[in-house]
């Protein structure tokens, strides 16, 4: 009830409440949070993963939750400065259903379910770990009780004994990469244009294709390929690269689609 009030609509206009609102608060942010923690602790305690804090990871889509964990926290800090506490809570349920549920854990499915830890296992844990840690200091205000058990499930040495007796979580800017942030946004903007093109020309997902083309008005960036890997999977297909014009593809025989403007995805 109170995250159903707090997220659908500013403190200054007149309450909009319905039990529907309320099972969709529950549905959509408190569930998807909880069963975030259980999808860890399963995993993680099925490899006998122990985590030490330590954020060291070579993977981009480690690096991509560390950054926006801490990008949370300097939007929650930003908009609290303003009473925006609809903003906050907004910003907070997009984040764990969006970019922790639907993204980062469903992209690390296969290492995470892996027969042993490797050093990848580990740091997609050690980050998974973080961002529900740090979640849950950020939550605490306004969903005190799943808040409080995230943090005792995930208790560690030299944590407080309570989530509401720790420091409230400052963004820590070292961590925080605005350009890997933007290439995500970008790779997953790709992959949903490649799934509007499947569902256009009716080409199953589960259905391989020999390549994808990106025609791009700027030079990709480090960034952007460092997650290719990531879209090329997505898409399902064999060969992702990149082209400077659609002169060769607009024709019947390719699927051609500007997911921004200026930048074509090409099946």
């Amino acid at each position: 009830l109170r995250w159903a009030l707090l997220t659908n609509n500013a403190p200054w206009e007149p309450t909009k409440f319905s039990e529907d609102s309320v099972k969709e608060a529950y549905n959509k942010y408190l569930s998807t949070a909880y069963n975030s923690l259980v999808y860890y602790q399963t995993y993680s305690r099925g490899l006998k993963f122990e985590a030490s804090g330590r954020l060291h990871s070579e993977n981009a889509l480690d690096k991509w939750l560390i950054s926006r964990v801490n990008t949370l926290a300097k939007t929650v800090e930003r908009e609290f400065t303003e009473y925006n506490t609809h903003k906050v809570c907004r910003a907070i349920q997009e984040f764990a259903v969006d970019d922790l549920s639907n993204w980062f854990i469903r992209r690390s499915r296969d290492r995470f379910n892996a027969h042993e830890l490797t050093l990848d296992s580990k740091a997609g844990f050690e980050a998974l770990n973080y961002a529900l840690k740090t979640l849950a200091k950020i939550t605490a205000p306004f969903t005190p009780f799943i808040a409080e058990e995230i943090h005792q499930q995930l208790l560690a040495e030299g944590d407080k004994q309570s989530v509401h007796l720790q420091d409230y979580p400052q963004a820590n800017d070292k961590l925080i990469d605005p350009a890997l942030e933007h290439a995500m946004t970008e790779a997953r903007a790709v992959i949903e244009a490649g799934r509007r093109l499947r569902a256009e020309k009716k080409l199953k997902t589960k259905q391989p294709l020999a390549k994808a083309v990106l025609v791009l008005k700027e030079k990709p960036s480090a960034q952007l390929e460092q997650v290719l890997e990531i879209a090329r999977e997505e898409l399902n297909v064999k060969k992702l690269a990149f082209d400077t014009s659609t002169d060769e593809y607009e024709t019947s025989e390719f699927a051609l689609l500007e997911y921004e403007e200026g930048n074509y995805l090409v099946l």
